[in-house]
């Protein structure tokens, strides 16, 4: 039934669902079962609009936390994010779409480097100058110099000491 409800509803007629909605309702009030609530909560919010639709996913939702159903949580979560995105609150849509907002940790802004670049890195923040660091791997300094360059675009640093820094710094941490 909730697919029928939501085919009907994507599809812009939404009147072909009533009845068999109407009937499902029934059943899931007599059942008292918190996942067949859950779904009809989840189709009455189909056919309502605005504020309407907003409350009866709501409670869709709470209704799913009682469940052991991840599938039609999920899809519920969907389709509140959709109708939230229809609706213009899209950044409540992409807190729904990403889950709640965590502090995310500082970048690690090394690991964008390659295996070459972070040897390199390295080496400078060791004191190495680019002569010694293409004896040390075997390179010719212009293509250290190369590396180098590379190093600073991707981390977003302008000189040998910030690098020493940056590097030093994520190492301890």
């Amino acid at each position: 039934m909730p697919d029928l409800v939501e085919a009907a509803a994507r599809a812009g007629e939404p009147a072909r669902a009533a009845e068999p909605l109407a009937q499902f309702h029934a059943w899931a009030a007599t059942t008292n079962a918190p996942e067949l609530q859950a779904l009809a909560a989840r189709c009455r919010a189909l056919l309502a609009t605005g504020d309407t639709a907003t409350a009866e996913f709501r409670t869709a939702l709470e209704l799913h936390t009682l469940t052991n159903r991840p599938t039609d949580q999920a899809r519920t979560q969907l389709l509140v994010g959709e109708h939230l995105r229809r609706a213009r609150r899209r950044a409540d849509a992409r807190r729904r779409a990403a889950g709640e907002a965590t502090p995310r940790p500082a970048p690690n802004r090394l690991a964008a480097l390659t295996p070459q670049e972070l040897r390199i890195a390295a080496a400078v923040s060791g004191g190495a100058s680019n002569r010694q660091i293409a004896a040390q791997l075997f390179l010719s300094p212009r293509t250290v110099d190369y590396h180098l360059r590379k190093v600073f675009q991707k981390t977003g640093i302008t000189s040998r000491a910030e690098l020493v820094r940056l590097v030093l710094a994520e190492h301890d941490a």
